[in-house]
């Protein structure tokens, strides 16, 4: 049993370190889940998940477990060995009661042959008597040796008993000190969790804040983007519209220059035009002058006419030049006057219209990932605040357990102890047995004596009233010891059996109420295993929607990815958002990848868990089913107690009925030899027998109908000694009585070499120390249907030395 019980405790341990170093991971888990843990709170999450279970304490808790064990080990074979022990003895004592029988009966024999056949001695006969009389000697020296080697070794076993007594002590009040600790580390795991649950609380709300910073980070950062884009076009516009000016301002110098060319080159031209007039003129003037020399001047007149012809067609030339480049001037005067410069390019437009819904579109994503995230983080919260609730219930579950467990062990301490006292009480039940036995080997001792006398024990009956004794001899006292000790012992039997029933009704209650205990536990492991199931399975729910919302937003995505396509060019700061968004999505992708492996993970320890559970359920029905059958067995024990106890006052009835008739039989035999030994019986003699003779019927009918309560009646009586003073000095007397203080003296000389306890004491008390084993009943039993056993004489003893000095007096 203690075997089990310490591989009971060394699997607990084990399934203690397991369901540490799971507390430890899940710790871990949770420390990782979420977006982003701040740096500066992960060594405090560390440090406080490193403390769940101190290293330093196993070696000692293993050291303590395999000291048990030792100890657990040693105490099985003290055990064995106190067991072998008691068979030893009690085979020892078998062998002494064997050797003093037969010593008492050669004794009791040799005494019968001195005494009656005094005038005719047998040589052979007492060298046959003296030989076997050595042998018995030989016998009883031999088994006195045995036994005193067997009380040595009881001896040394009961120290070896107590030093191990010490050790367990020790180790127990080690184990207590170790239990201490364990509490102690347990209140501290308790406090740290709590400390860290109020981290994860802080940590989650500063990630939710980091996170809705990092959103407005995000809309600021986009709002700058688009205020640059907004700025960098305005420049554009800007360069465009100076550039255009400044092309303009060029321009109309240009023409400023050509229109004070044309200007210059009209006044050279008029002032030749007024020159060749005032010339014409002059020539007509000459013309008119020089008429006569007009012949002479025809050709110079043609001459003239002819440039100014030239001169004329070159003025109208210039003339149209000048009228080109003022309608020229004019024309790009009115195209720039009607010019609009704040008229946008149609594709410019398309393309910031779409990159602008492209831009709201991936706005609003954001903001919705943002919702989903954050209500996902809350549930994340919201499971990891349901495991850690689940994992206290759990820590409170093995602290019931154990102190399930401490109450248990106290149940089988205390059913040890009620084994103990229940050996006791059969040790008890084994010394009155062997006193009952010692009272008949004492009366079939005296049965052979009597026999080998010649006086037949059937036959004390008719003359009980002639040997009865007085009211206040001895034999009436020690039969009132008697029956107070009797009396004494059935209270103490009464006494001993309401406080086993009463401790069998206790231990049953205490019984069925941890039977209860372990029922409700197991319907709680059972309530919590289910409520574990659910959360699963609505995990696995959530993670189903997240895995097709996921995939609604990849198509959702490629549409729009398409559309992008299709709608032309994408700028650089288009391919850097989709770029960010596509970065954010595979995050989010690999936060429900992580998430999905931490439920798949939770849900083997979940399920380990319940393995766990049921394995500790199917302990505590074992556990209950072995201690009901030891309650059975401890029943059955008491029952047999008290069969034993029944056979024990019968027994005691049967021998206060046998030293009742052994008297009345000694009484007999010592009236007829003193009748048998008077030479001349006087007439007063036989008128003082006569009376004495009428009698007896009535002290025969007394003793034989009154059983071994008989012994008032015949005490009422007067003796036959007080009126037989004459005749005391017979050699049958003397012989007889000679016979009985040799053989008290060889007794008590013999005993008191190796009698060292009271166990073959008449006097004994009700309650003593004996040997713990259940086969003491039986072989008692058996020694006493198979032979005569040999008790205690001293009782005897003092009787018959009473009744001597009665004789001599």
């Amino acid at each position: 049993m203690r075997n089990s019980q310490t591989v009971a405790i060394l699997k607990e341990l084990d399934a203690a370190r397991n369901r540490n170093a799971w507390y430890a991971s899940e710790l871990e888990l949770a420390r990782k889940a979420g977006y982003t843990p701040n740096a500066s709170l992960g060594p405090t999450l560390d440090s406080r998940a490193a403390e769940t279970f101190d290293e330093d304490d196993r070696p000692l808790i293993e050291a303590l477990l395999t000291m048990r064990t030792e100890v657990a080990n040693v105490q099985a074979s003290l055990d064995k060995q106190a067991v072998l022990a008691a068979k030893h003895i009690a085979e020892a004592e078998k062998q002494r009661d064997a050797a003093i029988q037969e010593a008492v009966h050669a004794k009791a024999k040799l005494a019968g042959h001195l005494g009656s056949a005094a005038n005719s001695p047998h040589l052979d006969n007492e060298r046959d008597e003296d030989e076997r009389s050595n042998e018995l000697g030989r016998k009883l020296a031999t088994a006195l040796n045995a036994q005193r080697e067997l009380q040595n070794a009881l001896d040394r076993m009961s120290s070896e008993v107590e030093s191990e007594r010490r050790a367990r002590k020790i180790a127990d009040d080690t184990v207590s000190a170790a239990e201490k600790r364990m509490a102690a580390l347990e209140a501290y795991k308790q406090q740290s969790s709590s400390e860290l649950e109020q981290l994860k609380a802080e940590l989650h709300l500063i990630q939710r804040e980091a996170r809705e910073q990092s959103v407005l980070a995000h809309e600021s950062q986009a709002a700058l983007q688009l205020l640059q884009a907004e700025k960098s076009k305005f420049e554009s516009q800007y360069q465009e519209a100076v550039g255009s000016s400044r092309d303009h301002s060029e321009t109309m110098e240009s023409l400023r220059d050509a229109i004070a060319a044309s200007a210059e080159t009209k006044a050279v031209l008029e002032t030749k035009l007024d020159e060749e007039r005032a010339m014409r003129e002059k020539v007509e003037n000459k013309l008119t002058k020089l008429k006569a020399e007009h012949e002479a001047r025809t050709g110079e007149l043609v001459a003239a006419t002819q440039r100014l012809r030239d001169a004329e067609e070159i003025a109208e030339r210039h003339a149209n030049e000048a009228r080109t480049h003022r309608q020229a001037l004019l024309s790009g005067l009115d195209k720039i006057s009607a010019r609009d410069v704040s008229a946008p390019n149609k594709s410019d437009h398309d393309r910031s219209a779409a990159l602008q819904g492209q831009l709201d579109a991936a706005n609003a994503l954001v903001k919705r990932y943002q919702q989903e995230a954050d209500t996902a983080s809350d549930r994340l919260r919201a499971a990891e605040e349901r495991i850690a609730g689940l994992e206290a219930y759990q820590e409170q579950a093995s602290r019931e357990g154990v102190t399930i467990r401490r109450q248990l062990q106290a149940a089988l301490r205390e059913t040890q102890s009620l084994q103990a006292t229940n050996s006791d009480l059969k040790h008890q039940l084994a010394g009155q047995q062997l006193e009952a036995n010692a009272i008949t080997v004492q009366h079939n001792t005296l049965k052979d004596i009597l026999v080998e006398r010649g006086i037949s024990p059937t036959s004390a009956g008719r003359t009980r009233s002639m040997a009865s004794p007085r009211e206040g001899s001895p034999e009436l006292s020690r039969l009132r010891e008697l029956e107070k000790q009797l009396a004494a012992s059935m209270a103490a039997h009464e006494e001993t059996k309401q406080t086993m029933s009463s401790q069998a009704q206790e231990s049953e209650v205490a019984y069925r109420e941890k039977l209860t205990q372990l029922e409700n536990d197991y319907q709680s492991a059972v309530h919590y295993v289910k409520g574990t199931e659910k959360m699963l399975k609505q995990l696995k729910e959530q993670l189903a929607r997240y895995k097709t919302e996921n995939s609604r937003l990849k198509e959702e995505l490629a549409d729009m990815e398409e559309k992008g396509t299709s709608s032309g060019d994408v700028p650089a700061d288009w391919e850097s958002e989709r770029r960010q968004l596509h970065r954010q999505v595979e995050a989010l992708q690999e936060e429900i990848r992580t998430s999905q492996e931490q439920l798949e993970e939770q849900l083997q320890h979940v399920q380990q868990q319940l393995a766990e559970t049921r394995k500790a359920q199917e302990d505590a029905s074992k556990n209950s089913e072995d201690a009901n059958a030891r309650w059975l067995s401890s029943r059955r024990d008491l029952e047999q107690l008290q069969q034993e106890n029944a056979l024990l006052e019968q027994r005691a009835h049967d021998a206060e009925t046998k030293v009742s008739m052994l008297l009345d039989q000694v009484e007999t035999s010592v009236g007829n030899y003193r009748r048998q030994s008077r030479q001349v019986p006087s007439i007063a003699s036989a008128e003082q027998i006569a009376p004495a003779l009428q009698k007896a019927p009535s002290a025969t009918s007394s003793t034989t109908n009154g059983g071994g309560h008989a012994r008032a009646g015949s005490s009422d009586s007067a003796s036959v000694y007080e009126t037989m003073g004459d005749a005391r000095n017979s050699a049958a007397l003397d012989s007889l009585a000679n016979e009985l203080e040799t053989l008290r003296s060889h007794w008590e000389a013999t005993n008191k070499n190796y009698r060292l306890s009271n166990t073959f004491d008449f006097e004994m008390p009700a309650s003593g120390p004996a040997i713990s084993s259940t086969e003491a009943g039986a072989v008692t039993d058996k020694k006493g249907k198979e032979a005569p056993e040999v008790g205690n004489g001293l009782g005897m003893n003092q009787s018959l030395a009473d009744w001597r000095k009665r004789l001599d007096s």
